[in-house]
């Protein structure tokens, strides 16, 4: 069984069993280098255990992905952020949100359209206004941001949290 469940399942897979057990063979001051980091549960395993991890990835996903799962997180300093992203989200009003990402692209909004509800859409929207043009914190890898306007990979306006 693995140490950590990986956050996505991406396609390229390796052997986790194999790989993930060295890791935790080696010593303290090793550095695992991935260059193929998919969805990084080789970095994870590897920091986990106290190592330097170092991957490297071409897809955009992957990067991504790998930088959620790796990236340390100060859960009161969260916590308390994101209860004044919620609260801030919650009282304002959807009809007067501007996203022209979305409502100016016929196929972007047909893609919401198909896959998100109503409510879904209206909280959606809130966020995304409040990550994009409100809350500075929000917009700097927050749970607003990672939820905002790029719900998939277009070709010049990929996924991106930086």
């Amino acid at each position: 069984m693995l140490p950590v469940q990986p956050i996505h399942p991406f396609p390229a897979r390796m052997a986790p069993e194999l790989a993930l057990r060295e890791i935790q063979q080696l010593p303290k001051r090793a550095t695992v280098l991935d260059p193929m980091m998919g969805s990084g549960t080789v970095l994870r395993v590897a920091i986990d255990c106290g190592l330097r991890a170092i991957g490297r990835d071409v897809d955009p996903l992957a990067v991504l992905m790998t930088r959620v799962w790796t990236t340390p997180i100060d859960t009161k300093l969260f916590r308390e952020r994101a209860v004044h992203v919620l609260q801030t989200a919650r009282n304002m009003c959807a009809e007067h949100i501007s996203l022209p990402w979305i409502d100016e692209d016929p196929e972007t909004s047909a893609y919401i359209d198909f896959w998100f509800g109503k409510q879904q859409k209206v909280d959606l929207r809130k966020l995304s206004s409040l990550a994009h043009y409100r809350d500075p914190w929000a917009r700097r890898g927050s749970i607003a941001y990672c939820a905002q306007p790029h719900y998939r990979h277009k070709e010049g306006r990929g996924i991106a949290c930086s």
